[in-house]
């Protein structure tokens, strides 16, 4: 309960009846630390101390903001006016935000007793005039302790300090758990921007929107103590409500928001983020399931949502007798899975490789898809969850390790990024990728199945589409898909004897619509290239907004009508 005593006889809403008290008491902190200064902030003259005089704006104790977290005020009374106007004069354009907690004081009178606490300084990042008051959108910056209130009337003014979790011994401990947390977050936004709801409803950009707060460079004049660690910010984006959210749930994100403000401990926090985190991945991928089963009428709601949330977000092992792809006919209803999912080793001796297969279930359609990764590799959330929609259409998916346990990962140093890709040696991943094929041919053959396979692939992937298709002349693949591929080999193109549907942005440098069309013409036989406007790199798994979610799922059916009419009605 970050602040000190004061007695306090305001008038509104957010505050006890006139002549109750605000009862508030003192906690030790320490404010020593070493770590690593993650952000740039100029420094006025009085910054040298650690209190900055501020506006306070009061809320409910089930409204608490955290530090990344974004919110929409409207303000309408004059003094909370004036709040506004004394903060947007201020060069920093500054207040903090905080809650009133009720508290039984023993022997106390029987007026109202509240003690302020997660005092959180804000800073404005847009202000919208109307005709009555204003829209004000808020970002939460970090924790405060109030120490002192100097004013009362109009609006509460007070005194703060910052509160900054204790530093570990070593800062490096932290990485592992930040980039944990951050890619469980990425999954998540993944997840959240198929998910189809209400227009009104609390949509995906949330968890987006902090997260890309995080990494910002903030220029305020202020110390930059009241500036969080990388890890308490992180930790703090987590803290996000998602699409869909039930009362529940959203009950449950404000304590949970309560309790990460009490914390001083970036790895507890970091850990209950996580866990958070992952809790509504599972949430949200079992809405999603539901939807697939809505929209597929593969089985019943009831039965596949388990199923399918386990699919989605674990890695299951299970033992599977006989074929792997064993087209299973007789399934029950009340047992009814949309995707079985499985790890595996494909090949033999120094040419096994990694790998996982997602398999339809019940709606099975006998037909095999390889799907060749991007850059980060077989175990990225955005490429398995591609993966197991795909499944979800019948097909059964493998998604081999082409980098043998060695992706490139999003917090490699970018100049590095030249010597991991000339590791990836090209006849390696050729075999690879051919060990891949022949244990799906080998599998099929096992279950009594005789048909082409098809091929897709993202960036990487998409670009190795075309060599092994040329390489394979119509050997074991049919048809193929390449989304947005890169470092082409276009000398290749005529030696390919089966179509290829080419899907990409006219805003991607990485993967010129000249090329794309060029190798159309080259190869014939039904190709196509479709070019989506003004879509960029990676749009199609990996959509970062509302609009991009759109074409996603515009090019997803596109893929989804081509696989099915080249290697599913040809062969019925």
């Amino acid at each position: 309960m970050n602040c000190t005593a004061f007695n306090l006889t305001p008038s509104s809403p957010f505050f006890p009846e006139k002549n109750s008290r605000l009862i508030a008491r003192t906690r030790t902190h320490d404010f020593g630390f070493t770590r690593k200064r993650l952000k740039r902030c100029r420094m006025v003259a009085m910054a040298t101390s650690l209190e900055l005089e501020l506006p306070l704006l009061p809320f409910s104790l089930n409204e608490v903001l955290v530090p990344a977290e974004s919110k929409t005020l409207h303000l309408y009374e004059a003094r909370y006016l004036g709040l506004l106007e004394e903060s947007l004069m201020r060069k920093n354009k500054l207040f903090v935000h905080f809650v009133l907690d009720p508290i039984i004081i023993e022997n106390s009178t029987e007026e109202a007793s509240f003690a302020a606490r997660n005092g959180c300084l804000v800073f404005i990042e847009n202000v919208e005039r109307l005709e009555v008051g204003a829209l004000v959108s808020i970002r939460g910056i970090g924790r405060v302790k109030i120490v002192k209130f100097v004013q009362a009337d109009p609006y509460l003014k007070g005194v703060v300090i910052p509160v900054q979790d204790r530093v570990p011994d070593s800062v490096s401990k932290l990485h592992p758990k930040v980039m944990q947390v951050k890619e469980a977050l990425y999954s998540l936004n993944s997840l959240e921007i198929k998910l189809k709801t209400p227009k009104e409803a609390q949509l995906q950009t949330r968890i987006a929107n902090s997260l890309m707060w995080t990494e910002k460079e903030l220029l305020l004049d202020c110390n930059e103590a009241f500036f969080p660690s990388l890890a308490e910010r992180v930790s703090f984006a987590a803290l996000q409500p998602v699409s869909g959210s039930t009362e529940s749930e959203l009950l449950k994100l404000q304590q949970e928001k309560l309790r990460a403000m009490d914390l001083r401990d970036s790895f507890q926090r970091l850990d209950n983020s996580l866990e958070f985190v992952k809790d509504n991945i599972s949430r949200v991928a079992a809405k999603l399931a539901i939807q697939s089963v809505e929209m597929h009428s593969v089985c019943v709601q009831r039965a596949c949502t388990s199923s399918c949330q386990r699919s989605s977000t674990e890695n299951i092992g299970r033992k599977i007798t006989c074929s792997l792809l064993k087209v299973e006919d007789d399934v029950n209803d009340e047992s009814c899975e949309l995707v079985s999912g499985v790890e595996l080793s494909v090949g033999e001796g120094v040419d096994s490789i990694n790998a996982y297969l997602f398999k339809a279930v019940k709606n099975n359609n006998g037909t095999g898809i390889l799907l060749l990764s991007d850059i980060f590799g077989f175990e990225d959330p955005s490429t398995r969850e591609f993966a197991y929609r795909v499944a979800c259409n019948g097909y059964n998916v493998l998604l081999p390790d082409l980098f043998r346990g060695d992706p490139w990962t999003k917090d490699r140093p970018k100049n590095l990024f030249d010597k991991w890709i000339s590791e990836q040696e090209p006849q390696r991943v050729a075999k690879d990728i051919a060990t891949s094929a022949k244990w799906m041919v080998d599998e099929f053959l096992a279950a009594g199945i005789s048909k082409k396979l098809g091929l897709i692939g993202f960036c990487f992937g998409g670009g190795k589409v075309i060599e092994v298709l040329a390489q394979d002349q119509g050997a074991y693949f049919g048809i193929g898909v390449s989304f947005y591929g890169t470092r082409i080999d276009t000398s290749v193109a005529s030696n390919i004897k089966v179509p290829i549907l080419f899907i990409s942005g006219d805003n991607d440098p990485l993967c010129p619509v000249n090329v794309l069309e060029s190798i159309e013409r080259s190869i014939g036989r039904g190709s196509r290239v479709v070019v989506f406007k003004g879509r960029g790199h990676g749009f199609a798994h990996r959509p970062q907004s509302f609009e991009e979610d759109e074409d996603a799922e515009q090019a997803f059916m596109m893929m989804r009508n081509w696989l099915n009419d080249g290697l599913v009605a040809n062969t019925c």
